[in-house]
């Protein structure tokens, strides 16, 4: 389960960015956040990662509030495709499983 229940988005700096966001993700479905530059996407996944604060509200994740590090259940779960492609160094498979490569 991934949920957001009336999360108000924040900078580090207390910028508000988003208010009363709320959506559910139960098991098995998908979730694709899209929109033009600047609406926000970012922030979203900033939120669920625990690198942005949240001002107000309850994000519910896989593997409880820690931050999605290397053991976390989060990590195999969550995809995250930046705006701007990056790649790794090296050959065709190395891009393709990174980072496990």
């Amino acid at each position: 389960l991934l949920a957001f229940e009336g999360v108000l988005v924040q900078t580090p700096a207390k910028a508000s960015l988003l208010r009363d966001l709320t959506f559910r993700v139960c098991e098995g479905q998908s979730l694709l956040i899209c929109g033009h530059a600047g609406v926000g996407k970012t922030s979203v996944a900033r939120s669920l990662c625990s690198l942005w604060p949240v001002g107000a509200g309850h994000i519910a994740r896989p593997g409880g509030a820690a931050p999605a590090n290397e053991g976390s259940p989060l990590r195999g779960e969550v995809c995250y495709l930046p705006q701007r492609p990056c790649n790794a160094l090296g050959s065709l498979s190395d891009q393709l499983t990174y980072p496990s490569s």
